[in-house]
């Protein structure tokens, strides 16, 4: 059994996404007690002090963020062994769901339909099939890290070369700090971990062999003092503000920084679709379709270019798409790669 915290539109809407998935076991309750043995969408509201909890499993707030603290702290001074969480980090899983989680495997692949939370999800997952930057980020003690869960796969496949060696990384979108943490550890004690964020409270977060730098990553001319104070640099990501401009803009001024064979990661093109960041299905100018511009550029030794202006001729390795990242590989300039027969033919 779930208990929905919060009555309003709210709770309607939660209610609403919990029925669409096949989700009823519900039990609703609210602050105002002049709710409390009316119905809404079919469930009645009780008074909280009158709900069994030991049938409860979790508890939901589903109203306003404003009010969350003070109502997780009413209902924590009340119970205990409960988790108690947002209507924003729940997560409604059907038992027709397929979790993608990249090399990750479920203790259990018959997955139970219900309402999870963050560390509910986490908890699925056999620790026995994690890389080492999961074991950080699912057993370690380290702040706040927000990722999607394959991302964890893809940094291993790209960034692992990179390990043990001196490096720096520069990464973009400081948060809470903890993926900066992530960073060092898993690089090694020779590598350099640089964030960039625009709040200034994110200072903070500087620690031995982390260095933050506070600018706004759609200011070329702060970009550009960076080169000067950094210099090259071996590995960027951009989890920065997630709009198309800043996405363009950080990497038109950054790609120069990379060093050879070098790493520029762009995490969280989701938004190339979302029109509130400047997105839209094969809109123009979002970060997904000025990717698929360079795809061109890395074929142009087979059709007449001339006349294109391709901003890193010859200088783009390789480039991948995930669900949500775009990786490019930096090389040492070359436009031609020669095409080459060797070999003795049989005789006949």
């Amino acid at each position: 059994m779930y208990l929905l915290y919060g009555a309003g539109a709210i709770g309607l809407g939660f209610i609403h996404q919990c029925k669409e998935n096949g989700i009823y076991n519900l039990c609703v309750t609210d602050s105002n007690k002049k709710l409390s043995g009316t119905m809404i969408d079919g469930f009645p509201i009780k008074e909280f002090e009158k709900i069994d909890l030991s049938e409860i499993e979790l508890i939901v707030i589903t109203t306003s963020r404003l009010y969350f603290d003070e109502i997780k702290q009413t209902v924590n001074e009340k119970i205990s062994g409960i988790e108690v969480i947002s209507y924003e980090e729940a997560i409604i899983l059907t038992e027709e769901d397929k979790l993608y989680l990249g090399n990750i495997r479920l203790n259990d692949p018959c997955l139970k339909a219900g309402i999870y939370s963050f560390s509910g999800i986490a908890r699925l997952f056999d620790v026995r099939s994690f890389n080492d930057l999961e074991r950080f980020f699912y057993l370690d003690n380290h702040r706040i890290i927000h990722k999607v869960v394959h991302y964890t796969e893809a940094y291993d496949r790209f960034f692992s070369k990179f390990r043990n060696k001196k490096i720096k990384v520069l990464e973009i979108g400081v948060f809470k700090g903890g993926s900066l943490q992530m960073w060092k550890n898993y690089f090694g004690e020779k590598a350099d971990i640089i964030g960039i964020d625009i709040e200034p409270k994110c200072k903070k977060y500087e620690e031995e062999r982390i260095k933050i730098y506070i600018g706004d990553q759609q200011d070329r001319d702060f970009l550009r003092s960076l080169k000067d104070r950094i210099g090259k640099v071996d590995i960027i990501i951009d989890d920065g503000g997630h709009t198309m401009q800043q996405q363009i803009t950080s990497f038109e001024e950054l790609f120069d920084m990379l060093d050879e064979n070098g790493v520029y990661l762009c995490e969280d093109t989701h938004t190339s679709y979302w029109g509130k960041h400047g997105g839209g299905y094969k809109k123009e100018n979002t970060f997904i379709e000025y990717s698929k511009w360079h795809v061109d550029s890395l074929n142009e030794q087979y059709f007449n270019s001339k006349d294109i202006p391709f901003p890193y001729r010859g200088e783009i390795k390789s480039i991948t798409f995930y669900d949500g990242m775009v990786f490019f590989e930096k090389k040492k300039y070359g436009n031609k790669s020669p095409i080459l027969m060797l070999g003795e033919e049989e005789d006949a």
